[in-house]
């Protein structure tokens, strides 16, 4: 119809309408805050500079957020809603600015709340340790935004084929590192360095880190793991973490520092037994002897069998 879409970023509602223009073609307005990137956009979602007219809102904070909105419905010509929470923000706007400008309504839905669930956290007293324990474990956890190796619009497009099940559960992140023989590192160290963390906690130990974060919105572990024989991913260059106190990190040569941790509240990160390694880790290189799969249930067991030709163990009873 030759309209252009307006939206905006940091929200995965936004976000997805600014994937759709990209994905199927089109224009779109961005209402962005002062601090935002415009090649960041493009690359993100693979969009030519022309496809993108930005859109500078100040504002920080939730007075942001409410600018922003404000500054979506006032660009418009024209109102699609397509779920809206009763009561909410944009509920406001759309019933201020619904006398003035005209709604298409065919498109609206009934607003649902999350109702993804949680899974139900692991009782140590359930899970099952393979015998002889001595492996470096990296375990997997659901995510909600794209996986290192990904940009926003594979990350929308994956979801939006997806059919019934969430691409980016724990299980699915799984099977995503045996398709790609890869652990991407994240930039989760200090100085944004990128590397992939292991434990040497067996499962029953590491049951209590497979808890609810809501500083992350997602559980911190999950029972799905790749885990590696000590001996061999030492060889492979994942090495223990260094913990310590400001004073430490300051001493510690710069090739070092990758590898450091403060010891946290009561020593809550020492707890962990971390390792790492340093950037992108390929498990071509792991010996297939060396190599453990750690799984739920036998369902996903089977699956990864049939799949990728390995034996996974399955952690719960």
């Amino acid at each position: 119809m030759g309209w252009e879409i307006v939206t905006s970023i940091g929200l995965k509602n936004h976000e997805l309408v600014l994937w759709a223009v990209a994905e199927f073609g089109g224009r779109a307005m961005v209402i962005v805050p002062r601090s935002a990137d415009p090649s960041h956009i493009g690359k993100e979602f693979e969009m030519e500079p022309r496809s993108v007219e930005l859109q500078v809102v100040s504002g920080k904070g939730r007075s942001w957020w409410r600018a922003r909105d404000r500054a979506i419905f006032e660009a418009v010509d024209v109102l699609i809603p397509v779920s809206v929470r009763e009561n909410g923000n944009f509920d406001g706007l759309l019933k201020e600015f619904s006398a003035v400008k005209p709604i298409i309504d065919r498109f609206r839905v009934d607003y649902t709340p999350d109702c993804s669930g949680r899974f139900q956290k692991p009782v140590a007293e359930n899970i099952v340790n393979p015998l002889n324990w001595n492996h470096l474990v990296h375990w997997v956890h659901t995510t909600f935004e794209p996986l290192p190796h990904e940009t926003k619009r594979d990350f929308f497009r994956k979801i939006v084929n997806s059919g019934h099940g969430y691409p980016y559960s724990a299980f699915s992140n799984l099977k995503s590192i045996l398709d790609n023989g890869m652990i991407y590192g994240s930039p989760s160290f200090r100085s944004g360095v990128k590397g992939v963390s292991f434990t040497s906690l067996p499962p029953s130990q590491s049951a209590q880190f497979m808890k609810w974060r809501p500083s992350k919105t997602r559980y911190y572990w999950e029972p799905y793991g790749v885990a590696i024989r000590t001996d061999v991913a030492i060889e492979l260059g994942i090495q223990q973490v260094i913990y310590g106190d400001e004073n430490d990190f300051k001493k510690l040569k710069d090739e070092l520092k990758p590898y450091f941790q403060p010891y946290g509240r009561e020593n809550r990160w020492v707890m962990e037994h971390e390792y790492r390694f340093i950037g992108d880790f390929s498990l071509r290189k792991v010996p297939t002897d060396a190599l453990l799969i750690l799984v739920n249930d036998e369902d996903e067991a089977l699956e990864v069998e049939t799949l990728y030709g390995f034996m996974p163990f399955v952690i719960q009873k």
